[in-house]
């Protein structure tokens, strides 16, 4: 069920655990939309395993993100991989 914030904030959880990750807040552009915010979570107990610290790089968001609108990922994974 949408809550009052559904429209401009999109939640990351892991799927195993339902763990939140992120937290992204989007303004309305011209355009569409833009990242206003984004929270990561760095309770390093809740993000272990798996990705762990890969989590907070602000890369790796920018790579999901681009994933989940759908366009081409190779310049986000290639700015990803450039941090590592």
């Amino acid at each position: 069920m949408p809550d009052e914030h559904s429209e401009t904030h999109l939640y990351i959880n892991r799927s195993w655990t339902g763990i939140r990750i992120y937290e992204v807040r989007f303004a309305r552009t011209p355009d569409g939309a833009a990242v206003e915010e984004a929270r990561v979570n760095t309770d390093t107990e809740e993000t272990k395993g798996g990705l762990g610290m890969r989590f907070r790089e602000p890369e790796y968001l920018a790579l999901i993100l681009d994933w989940l609108a759908g366009r081409d990922t190779d310049i986000a994974w290639e700015r990803y991989q450039a941090t590592r």
